[in-house]
């Protein structure tokens, strides 16, 4: 397989919006799949005007990898995203097998 583990946030109270918990949360996230599960990457999305989510992606060490235009709808109308990535500074391919 490809050893990329996908992920979303949302904090949907707006009481709990801003006071660092999505970071705290991806954080433990990214820690999790690199550590625990020896994965290779971790891929998240986030529409291209959603600028909170695209500052809080890169402030985590995220990387913009894509846009996919129109991919999808968002209040009558089809909006962009961004895929992002981050990788795993330790990920070692060696000894893998394609099977």
């Amino acid at each position: 397989y490809h050893f990329i583990a996908g992920m979303g946030i949302l904090i949907f109270s707006k009481d709990a919006q801003r006071k660092g918990f999505a970071l705290e949360a991806i954080g433990k996230v990214v820690d999790f799949v690199f550590r625990d599960l020896g994965y290779r990457c971790v891929e998240a999305q986030a529409h291209c005007d959603n600028i909170k989510s695209v500052q809080l992606f890169k402030k985590c060490g995220f990387e913009v990898q894509a846009q996919i235009c129109g991919k999808y709808r968002h209040r009558r109308r089809f909006v962009d995203i961004y895929v992002f990535n981050k990788y795993n500074p330790d990920f070692d391919a060696k000894g893998l097998s394609d099977e």
